[in-house]
């Protein structure tokens, strides 16, 4: 039986038609270190005006930084390498449940993650290996902090999979194997919760055949959720191209299927709140999307998916950001009746 990553108040908004939106991703960096349990329920109270109750942690580690305090020494021991902790999680945690809210927490991110997988076989796999062995022990630092409250539902594994870099037979298997074992080491230590993982394409893959390679990668995986990021944000596909790759999904992807290559995950969109402004050789650098923009993805999405997920509010959505933002944000808005 799939397994159930979302409580009851998150069940009934999934088979409700008066919400789009069923929540936001949340990123951490330093700056949030020092946000208290109010400013993190104001947020959750806006993500839930808009009809969400999942908040996905992209990730809770990043070397050097921690964003929970370890529990005893054993835990400790297991992050050495973690010298800056902050006590985020802690707080988002007692937001959450305050707000009847439902977390995901997210792996450790690693800043090279796109480089590596650039190498030779052998690299990438010495580097999953690595990666496999730091979030188990990531995992059971979060298992001993976290492991019995009831909103934390599930994990977000960070690595994303491309359109592009896993074509090949071979590279196709290195990155399922590494999803497959990832899986399975996080539910043998956690058996109830779920695991998901995102994915993204370009115009530069025509539509079935993005559908077809990431069918080759997931399937049998044992991954329940894969979120599906739709591109515009950085342009890519336009807004107009984007429904030709959401009827491929519809057309070739069966979470239900179970054959040779094994079942599917559940697909959940993603909505790109953002607008990129930097070039492509520059540093990342986005503002908040326009609001009719907006509007156009979450239309085109809405028949394809149970799930909406903002990436993110925090970033591009929070109406301390400016006018900007608080377009974009009320552009998401339900209508009231």
């Amino acid at each position: 039986m799939k397994r159930i990553l979302i409580g009851l108040a998150i069940l009934i908004l999934a088979t409700s038609a008066q919400a789009d939106i069923a929540g936001s991703f949340i990123q951490l960096h330093r700056d949030k270190a020092e946000r208290s349990v109010q400013d993190w329920r104001e947020d959750f109270r806006q993500i839930k005006a808009l009809g969400g109750e999942i908040l996905i942690v992209q990730w809770t580690a990043e070397e050097p930084m921690l964003y929970f305090e370890p529990n005893d020494a054993r835990s400790r021991d297991r992050l050495k390498g973690m010298t800056e902790v902050y006590p985020v999680l802690e707080r988002i945690f007692e937001a959450a449940e305050a707000e009847g809210m439902s977390l995901i927490l997210g792996l450790q991110h690693h800043p090279e993650y796109w480089d590596q997988i650039k190498g030779r076989e052998k690299v990438i796999r010495d580097f999953f290996r690595i990666r496999m062995a730091r979030n188990e022990r990531l995992q059971r630092a979060l298992l001993d902090a976290f492991g019995e409250r009831a909103v934390w539902t599930g994990y977000y594994i960070p690595d994303e999979v491309d359109d592009y870099t896993w074509r090949t037979p071979e590279m196709t298997a290195l990155v399922r194997d590494y999803l497959e074992r990832m899986t399975a080491i996080l539910r043998a230590n956690d058996p109830e919760r779920a695991v998901s993982v995102s994915a993204f394409f370009r115009g530069r893959t025509t539509p079935d055949y993005v559908v077809q390679n990431f069918v080759d990668i997931m399937a049998g995986t044992g991954v329940d959720y894969l979120l599906l990021q739709d591109g515009v944000g950085v342009g890519d596909p336009p807004l107009p191209y984007v429904h030709l790759y959401y009827e491929a999904f519809s057309r070739l992807w069966n979470a239900d299927r179970a054959g040779d290559q094994g079942s599917l995950p559940e697909l959940w969109g993603v909505i790109e709140t953002f607008k990129q402004v930097s070039g492509p050789d520059a540093p990342f650098e986005a503002v908040p999307a326009p609001a009719d923009r907006l509007r156009g993805q979450v239309q085109a999405a809405r028949p394809y998916f149970d799930r909406l997920i903002l990436f993110t509010f925090g970033d591009y959505l929070h109406p301390d950001l400016g006018e900007a933002a608080r377009d974009a944000y009320k552009a998401l808005r339900p209508v009231d009746p």
